[in-house]
């Protein structure tokens, strides 16, 4: 779901740019027909028959990108959160190309609640079912708290998306995965409870962390001096789109 919304917010960007865009689906690369000068793959880990794009191999001026590339389909550049992939000619890492959703964006500025409430937000990524250990651990000790599993259709719903959003921006306290929601809770500088449901997200939350964002990991002992911690000294911005943009354009001069 996180590479759906990820590639989404790219894709109306690009239009945005009045840059001519197509958005295909995994499951639709058979259909295309016309040619391409640059070809994003956003997918989540997982085994991908890349092979029906080798046919844009052949014009040198197709050019591959990959979005936390996993592949062993080799492309031109990889542009990722925090790790390298050796299929790729060149790497571009770090969190400052964390792309966040526009309505997060917008939400940030009504986002103000400090209170002792919290949110479990995993969404249906939650392959484990820890929402309702989190809320029998969380009751103790927060005034209020309920779980909300967000779906793909109403993410693809941009009314309903945009109601979720502002739905979080009244709880200050988040309980979370390791994913997309994770980089948004830090952008709107929640006091994160984070949970990651795969060994992926593991790894993205401890590097995250060695970066200086204040932040729990697993962690089912809630106490008060956790709910209000010191606000993070270092941001997510809101410039990953555009710095994603420049990569973009550099790679056509």
């Amino acid at each position: 779901m996180g590479n759906f919304i990820r590639s989404r917010e790219l894709y109306n960007f690009l239009k945005d740019k009045k840059i001519k865009t197509d958005f295909i689906l995994y499951n639709e690369i058979n259909k295309i027909k016309k040619k391409y000068n640059f070809i994003i793959i956003d997918l989540p880990r997982g085994k991908y028959f890349l092979s029906l794009l080798k046919k844009f191999k052949h014009d040198k001026k197709s050019k591959f990108i990959g979005l936390d590339y996993t592949q062993r389909f080799k492309i031109h550049i990889n542009i990722s959160l925090f790790f390298k992939c050796k299929y790729a000619e060149k790497n571009f890492l770090g969190y400052k190309y964390a792309i966040i959703n526009r309505d997060i964006i917008d939400i940030k500025k009504i986002n103000n609640t400090f209170n002792n409430n919290m949110l479990i937000s995993i969404g249906s990524s939650d392959i484990q079912n820890i929402s309702e250990k989190i809320k029998k651990k969380a009751d103790q000790y927060f005034k209020k708290v309920l779980i909300n599993k967000k779906t793909i259709s109403e993410i693809k719903n941009k009314k309903q998306n945009f109601n979720y959003y502002k739905f979080i921006s009244q709880y200050h306290n988040i309980a979370c995965n390791a994913g997309t929601t994770l980089l948004e809770m830090l952008y709107l500088n929640k006091n994160i409870f984070s949970f990651p449901q795969n060994k992926d997200e593991l790894r993205f939350a401890k590097y995250l962390k060695k970066q200086g964002f204040v932040f729990e990991i697993n962690k089912f002992n809630f106490n008060q001096k956790k709910i209000y911690p010191n606000e993070n000294k270092i941001k997510i911005d809101r410039f990953g789109l555009n710095r994603i943009y420049n990569i973009i354009k550099n790679l056509s001069e």
